[in-house]
């Protein structure tokens, strides 16, 4: 184990306490969507963890796709987590779109075992990661879509709020802008090896 997989297995871990608290503490949609959008992070950020302690090739490679296949609704929870928080309702252009995702997560999910999605797992130094295939690229274009909306989409709402709801909405967005980073970058260093 090195620093980096340590790290993965306690970010993992507190996203899965957020997760859990988040349903026991209330029902509402938001916190529903909130522990759906953090437990599906938290399986995702075991990725570096078990591709650190597995040893097998093959068993890495189908713990990676497992793990993509759990990842991949991640930008639709948070799409609908950021929709759930604003006030005003979505357009009906707005509700098309957020099908389109539910939809498009699901494809991923099913596309996380295709050969051309991920290949295989590279090791340089103790660091291991996937190798893409040429349709990854379609799960990152998503990814940045769709997050980037959600982004956008409470820039356009802050304006709009006022009190609690406004500072609610200014943690969110700081909050997630960090978790988006951190995502992205993970997403980007995979495709500049394609």
């Amino acid at each position: 184990m090195n620093v980096y997989s340590t790290s993965s297995l306690l970010a993992s871990l507190l996203c899965f306490v957020v997760s859990g608290i988040s349903v026991y503490t209330r029902k509402t949609t938001s916190h529903i969507a909130l522990a759906g959008t953090t437990f599906l992070v938290a399986g995702w950020s075991l990725f570096p963890y078990l591709n650190t302690v597995i040893d097998n090739s093959g068993a890495r490679l189908i713990v990676s796709r497992i793990l993509y296949m759990v990842a991949a609704p991640a930008p639709f929870f948070f799409l609908f987590l950021t929709y759930s928080i604003l006030d005003t309702p979505p357009s009906r252009f707005e509700r098309i779109g957020i099908n389109c995702c539910k939809l498009l997560s699901l494809f991923f999910a099913a596309l996380a075992f295709h050969p051309m999605f991920i290949t295989s797992i590279g090791q340089n130094g103790i660091t291991r990661y996937i190798v893409p295939g040429y349709l990854y690229i379609t799960f990152v274009i998503y990814f940045f879509l769709t997050c980037s909306w959600s982004f956008i989409r409470m820039i356009i709402e802050y304006p709009k709020t006022k009190g609690l709801k406004r500072n609610q909405l200014k943690y969110f967005f700081g909050g997630f802008a960090i978790a988006y980073i951190g995502g992205g970058d993970s997403f980007f260093g995979g495709v500049s090896k394609v």
